[in-house]
């Protein structure tokens, strides 16, 4: 999550590195001072890969209207993510396209 924080950064956008482990009651209060139209996150460990759906539900209900970017083993191997609010990066490649969107 550091390295994307400076290669987002380095595109000249604006970011907010909240850390390894952000609590999801928190996430809501982060939104509330910076409105983020992008969320990256990545699921390495936990939730388990069966969770990752209800976890990202969660996620989208905490922050309404914002996209979700999310990448980690447990994301990558899930198949069953079915929102359109949500992207799995599944490489840095894939990450690069996704930000040209933004340039």
């Amino acid at each position: 999550m550091l390295f994307t924080y400076f290669m987002v950064k380095a595109r000249g956008h604006k970011v907010v590195y909240l850390g390894q482990s952000l609590p999801l009651a928190d996430l809501a209060e982060v939104h509330k001072i910076y409105h983020a139209d992008v969320v990256m996150t990545a699921i390495t460990s936990k939730p388990s890969m069966e969770d990752v759906p209800e976890y990202l539900d969660a996620m989208f209900q905490k922050i309404p209207g914002a996209s979700f970017w999310v990448t980690g083993a447990q994301a990558v191997g899930c198949t069953k993510v079915s929102s359109n609010r949500c992207t799995i990066i599944q490489t840095i490649a894939h990450l690069k396209e996704m930000l040209s969107q933004y340039d």
